[in-house]
């Protein structure tokens, strides 16, 4: 899902000890649970806050939440996390 021009890129943290995967949607910051075994992942639902944002920016963030709830495995790519569905890439995150 690439970032749209003008709105802010989403975020992806996701915490080992914990199972918990945290960031920001574009708008609002959201948690959920993850499951990871080897390279299956699966994402629980997400919990956020509720602001509100442009309409362009809010249709953005729902997309991305709906493009997690899809993903079922992961790769690396030079310096990106590639989250997949099926053999399609949904989510694409850059390393820092």
């Amino acid at each position: 899902m690439p970032a749209a021009e003008g709105l802010a890129t989403p975020t992806l943290q996701l915490d080992a000890a914990s199972l918990r995967a945290s960031g920001n949607g574009g708008i609002n910051r959201y948690s959920a649970s993850y499951e990871l075994n080897g390279l299956a992942l699966r994402f629980g639902t997400a919990a956020g806050t509720k602001m509100a944002g442009r309409p362009e920016a809010m249709t953005f963030e729902n997309d991305y939440f709906k493009a997690l709830a899809l993903v079922s495995s992961w790769s690396i790519k030079g310096n990106h996390l590639e989250l997949k569905s099926a053999d399609k890439t949904v989510l694409r995150f850059q390393g820092q």
